[in-house]
């Protein structure tokens, strides 16, 4: 934080890291909650330079029955991010352990139903250990299946954070002791494109942690992860005791580089505008009356996927530089039929959207500037898909789009004009 060029495009994350000499994540978590007076004074130095996150934890069941325990256990989890909501805090991560699948959702929708926050500006996040097995029993007439493969666990995930109206899915792959990249130790890089590709199109932001470095930026930004957590790794630790110290800025400077380079190539500007296709196409899904945008984002995004999984199929690298020139194609090719597809239906427009902010926000997909590099929060920049120009805003059951969801405040006048105050009742000018 003394140095704010290393805040560019990244996320402040809050959390309890050190287990001491505990190695079973059963027994201590590997990542837990921070002291709120720390929280706070983390939150003040930063400012509005960049967000800050914090890491809650898994909630506790006393009696070891869910059904018994979910009152308290909601409530107090609720409490807890409605705290760090108020002092500015932008998400705050809730682990899933020791939940099936059922209760997971029924646990996510108790605390985003008791939390108080800004649901376009504060997100909650449902984080889900891959090293931990998940029990399906979302389908009462079957038994329940235990999901123990990483894949499948975070394909499932996906579906039980959209069902627990939660914001954000994130993967994580510590283990007992140190942990192995996520990337690819855990997953491959093409089923975290899938993955990534799913979760976005349900409207969900996407995170991973546990065992990256600088070396995996490249990977992860190609296939555009919108958040990517790195604890250790840039921290000084002593050699003897093995604990963990301050930031060692020249390894935060690594990751950044790494992004940064991975970013303007085409595979890293085709993941941006995939995620962005992603996210506008779960919007348009809120409402009929777009049905023929709907089809043209569709066609965009299955071809721009396609074009990143033959990218990541490749065998060798010369065969993958060999894919950048019809990933390149696909990339031009998205803003012009953006365009295209506004122009031919202008009278098909819902009346609640303008054709002249759907079309910047199609031209945006394909040349805007990026945002889901690392982190997609940008200082001085409201989070895209949020209250930015031209997205799907959906507010009290409508969905409506442009800079004028926004309120716009009211202005009042001085006492002696001669038009009345908005806030003042209408005079009865016939007595």
């Amino acid at each position: 934080m003394r140095d704010r060029d290393l805040l560019h495009g990244t996320i402040v994350h809050i959390e309890y890291i050190d287990r001491g000499k505990i190695a079973e994540k059963s027994v201590t978590e590997a990542y837990r909650i921070p002291s709120v007076r720390h929280v706070a004074r983390i939150r003040l130095v930063v400012g509005d330079t960049s967000p800050c996150t914090v890491y809650i934890g898994r909630p506790t069941f006393e009696s070891k029955r869910f059904e018994n325990d979910i009152l308290k256990s909601a409530h107090t989890i609720a409490a807890a991010c409605s705290a760090m909501f108020g002092l500015g805090i932008a998400d705050c991560k809730i682990a899933m352990d020791g939940m099936t699948a059922s209760e997971a959702v029924q646990f996510m929708r108790a605390v985003s139903g008791n939390t108080i926050r800004d649901r376009y500006t504060q997100r909650l996040s449902a984080a889900f250990n891959l090293n931990t097995p998940l029990t399906d029993d979302r389908i009462a007439s079957q038994n329940p299946v235990s999901l123990t493969e990483n894949f499948a666990i975070a394909k499932c995930s996906i579906v039980l954070t959209r069902k627990g109206h939660f914001d954000k899915v994130t993967w994580d792959g510590a283990a007992d002791g140190p942990s192995l990249p996520l990337i690819p130790n855990q997953l491959k890089e093409l089923r975290l494109l899938e993955l990534v590709h799913e979760a976005h199109g349900n409207g969900l932001e996407t995170y991973i942690s546990a065992g990256m470095d600088a070396d995996n930026m490249r990977s992860v930004t190609a296939a555009g992860v919108g958040g990517v957590g790195i604890g250790t790794k840039l921290h000084f630790r002593d050699p003897n005791t093995l604990a963990i110290g301050r930031i060692n800025a020249e390894e935060v400077r690594k990751v950044l580089e790494n992004r940064d380079f991975a970013a303007p190539q085409p595979p890293g500007k085709a993941a941006e505008a995939l995620a962005r296709l992603d996210w506008f196409f779960h919007d348009l899904n809120q409402s009929d009356a777009l049905e023929f945008l709907r089809k043209t984002v569709q066609d965009l995004r299955s071809r721009l996927y396609e074009s990143l999984k033959a990218y990541w199929q490749a065998a060798t690298d010369g065969a993958r530089i060999a894919t950048h020139k019809a990933i390149q194609e696909q990339i031009q090719g998205t803003d012009s039929c953006c365009r295209d597809g506004v122009r031919r239906h202008p009278k098909q427009t819902a009346r609640r959207c303008r054709a002249d902010l759907l079309e910047a926000v199609c031209a945006d997909l394909g040349n805007g500037p990026l945002d889901i590099r690392v982190g997609r929060w940008h200082p001085g920049r409201p989070t895209p898909s949020r209250q930015t120009e031209g997205t799907v805003l959906r507010r009290r059951g409508r969905a409506r789009t442009g800079i004028e969801s926004r309120r716009q405040p009211i202005r009042y006048r001085p006492a002696d004009s001669t038009r009345p105050n908005r806030r003042t009742p209408p005079v009865d000018r016939r007595r």
